[in-house]
């Protein structure tokens, strides 16, 4: 059964400046994107279900 996507976007005209913060995190925080990458490979999370809260930063945003 599909029930439609696993997102919404409330104000899609923000996705530009979003999409520039996300640059901006991964430019700059190298610790992060090592965190993301070792991840990738290993996979610590598969099979588990992970919520979003309402808000998240650029750098949680990088991350995922």
């Amino acid at each position: 059964m599909n029930i439609g996507p696993a997102y919404s976007v409330k104000e899609i005209q923000l996705a530009r400046q979003g999409r520039k913060s996300i640059d901006w995190a991964e430019s700059q925080l190298d610790a992060l994107l090592r965190i993301r990458e070792r991840f990738e490979k290993e996979k610590p999370l598969e099979g588990i279900r992970i919520g979003m809260a309402l808000y998240s930063t650029k750098e949680t945003a990088a991350l995922l």
